[in-house]
């Protein structure tokens, strides 16, 4: 048989036809490869795939992230590191489960494994930077301490891109270091933000400390996006929680902290179900970037933690200690012992003197001084206050769009209110009020000295106008004001000389009823541990004669409190007095006009930690109380005594800005009757 072969000429085609092919393709690629311009406006050019790898494409740049301080960052690294390959250790976010990281510093300190850098985002870059500046361990969870993050920041309305305002916590920051540059550390800090302009990754180690720090913690939609050098920053923790990747462009020898969440969640929550879906990206990028390098991880044990327990840093640091004690062997094995760099004790030994000044400006109300800025706000009460305010004000309800204006040391607040009460004359009327805190803190860093014995007097003031206009036969006009001078001639002592008044004026040309007082207070301990003063009051009636106060509050063990005060208005001279609205007692006031009025107020509560919750990772409720309470009233020779049960609580919107609210329900030994209340703010 013979064998079957093809035609002679049957290859030649074959091959023409691939030739013609390669042409082919070689025109395609040259029309996709030709401007955009060329093809019609508004439409996408053919082969659009294929120049997307162009060198125009302004997208391609958004994969690199942008540096600024590289260099000095690298050098400080490596003169810390000794000729050693540095030490860099990565923070992570978290939010209040971040304050886990400074028992972990604490670990290390005692172990001499001191970092050559830190690369931090959100929350752990506040740790990190304040840790960089020279602040000890220590010095750090005691500032948390003596400012709580809940009572740092305000709420806003959303103008600017978020719903609560940082600048009173900025304010706490620049008080503490000055004008200091991210470059300038002792031990040099690296932060990751988002930059919203050019959606790229912006690695941060030069820049105003404070404005970087702002940046670091800007949680979208919650705090404002930060301007700095043409961005527009914001948390870097939304794409990375544990930015490991980041230390690694510097060194292969790198521990990580985390602070991940790992708490089990209801979903019927839509704040949940958002909050999960962002998580489920960061984590996941952290993850993937510790599976590739493989640091040493100190896995901090506060994962069943809500993001928002922020009244709880001692606890959480804490867990930190316990977490990275379990990871020694292998932390001692990747760094090397060594002792602190002479810069940074010199450092510690400054910060150490600031951190107790700001401390002791806790027990004078102290206000620290503000770039020039405004919050547009809602002023809104419904509830009697508890404490604090004019008397003048105290029991009035109102809601209406505000605007809080602020600069240095003072602030103004400016509302259109409209009343509550369904009292034709309380229908509409407009409010002022101004305060002003006296003391500017030093902006240079090496004036301890002198910010110290500064902070041993403080100026501060406060006034309220209040104009009730809703109709011409009852227009009111109703002015307070205070001012106090406080001065601290021994450690923990806090002597306060205050003057104050109140003004209730018809309009127009009606009587005016006013109140003036003027005397000594003094405050011993931490702030409402113990307090007594005297003073000298008139009003408008013809009386005349001492006021006198005094409190204490006790907490043993901190499992119960203790607490109780004490009012006397004595009128030497005049008709006599009426209760006033502002007198701490929790039942029905006895009413009509006496020479004297005694007011005593006690109560015993349980401080119901076990009972803090959250609710859909939106709302948390913070320290809880629960207890009873004893009040007792007398105005010439009649007498009240009452009891009854009390509760309080702060009700708080991701665990910053609480409303505090306190309640209580009682009766009076006399049957005057029963009385039920619910006031805002404590009512000690």
């Amino acid at each position: 048989m013979r064998n079957a072969r093809l035609p002679r000429t049957s290859p030649r085609p074959t091959i023409a036809v691939l030739l013609a092919c390669a042409l082919c393709g070689a025109a395609s690629a040259q029309e996709a490869s030709a401007p955009a311009a060329a093809a019609p406006a508004g439409t996408a050019p053919a082969g659009a795939g294929y120049a997307f790898y162009g060198e125009d494409n302004p997208f391609l740049p958004v994969a690199e992230p942008m540096l600024l301080g590289e260099g000095r960052f690298v050098a400080r690294a490596r003169e810390l590191a000794g000729g050693e390959e540095p030490f860099g250790l990565v923070l992570s976010g978290g939010s209040a489960r971040a304050f886990a990281h400074i028992g972990v510093l604490e670990v290390l300190e005692e172990e001499g494994l001191r970092p050559d850098f830190i690369v931090a985002d959100s929350m752990g870059a506040i740790v990190a930077l304040l840790y960089g500046a020279g602040l000890a361990p220590a010095d750090i969870a005691e500032l948390f301490a003596a400012y709580p993050a809940a009572g740092l920041f305000d709420p806003e309305l959303p103008t600017k891109g978020g719903f609560l305002d940082a600048g009173r916590f900025m304010g706490l920051v620049r008080a503490l270091v000055g004008e200091l540059d991210l470059a300038e550390l002792p031990i040099p800090a690296m932060v990751a933000c988002e930059d919203l302009l050019s959606r790229r990754q912006v690695l941060l180690a030069e820049g105003d400390f404070a404005t970087v720090m702002a940046a670091a913690f800007a949680l979208p939609a919650i705090f404002e996006p930060v301007g700095f050098r043409g961005m527009l920053l914001i948390d870097g923790g939304v794409t990375e929680l544990v930015p490991v990747g980041v230390a690694y462009r510097y060194t292969g020898r790198v521990a990580a902290a985390t602070a991940l969440y790992g708490r089990e969640l209801d979903y019927g929550s839509p704040f949940v179900v958002i909050n999960r879906a962002i998580d489920i990206g960061k984590t996941r990028a952290s993850i993937k970037g510790m599976l590739e390098r493989r640091p040493v991880v100190v896995r901090c044990a506060v994962e069943d933690l809500s993001y928002m327990e922020f009244s709880r840093p001692a606890e959480v640091a804490a867990r930190g200690r316990e977490s990275a004690r379990a990871a020694l062997p292998e932390l001692r094995a990747l760094a090397s012992r060594r002792e602190a760099d002479p810069e940074l004790a010199r450092r510690r030994a400054y910060f150490r003197g600031r951190v107790a000044a700001l401390v002791a400006a806790r027990r004078f109300d102290a206000s620290f001084a503000l770039p020039p800025d405004s919050l547009p706000q809602v002023e809104l009460r419904i509830l009697d206050e508890a404490s604090g305010g004019a008397e003048a004000f105290q029991g009035r309800r109102w809601v209406g769009p505000s605007a809080l204006f602020r600069g240095g040391p003072a602030s103004l607040s400016l509302a259109t209110l409209a009343g509550l009460e369904g009292e034709g004359e309380r229908a509409w009327g407009a409010g002022l009020e101004a305060a002003l805190r006296g003391y500017a803190f030093p902006k240079h860093r090496d004036s301890g000295a002198a910010y110290e014995a500064g902070l041993r007097a403080l100026l501060s003031g406060e006034g309220i106008l209040d104009a009730e206009l809703s109709s011409p036969e009852a227009r009111e006009l109703a002015a307070a004001a205070r001012a106090s001078l406080a001065f601290s001639p021994a450690r923990g002592l806090v002597l306060r000389p205050l003057a104050s008044g109140e003004l209730e004026l018809g309009l127009p040309g009606g009587e005016a009823a006013w109140r003036a007082s003027g005397g000594l207070g003094l405050e011993l301990g931490s702030p409402g541990a113990f307090g007594l003063g005297l003073a000298a009051a008139l009003d408008s009636a013809g009386n005349r004669g001492p006021d006198a106060w005094a409190r204490v509050a006790w907490e043993p063990g901190g499992l119960l409190a203790l607490r109780g005060r004490g009012l006397v208005h004595a009128a030497l001279e005049g008709p006599g007095l009426e209760a006033a609205d502002s007198d701490p007692y929790r039942s029905l006031a006895l009413e009509g006009l006496e020479a004297t009025r005694t007011i005593c107020s006690a109560e015993v509560m349980w401080l119901a930690r076990p009972l803090e919750a959250s609710f859909g990772e939106l709302f948390i409720v913070q320290r809880p109380e629960l207890g009873a309470y004893c009040d007792f009233s007398s105005a010439g020779g009649r007498r009240r005594l009452s009891f009854g049960a009390a509760a309080s609580l702060g009700l708080s919107v991701l665990g910053l800005a609480p409303l505090e609210l306190s309640a209580f329900c009682g009766a009076a030994t006399d049957g005057s009757g029963w009385v039920l209340g619910l006031r805002a703010g404590r009512y000690y």
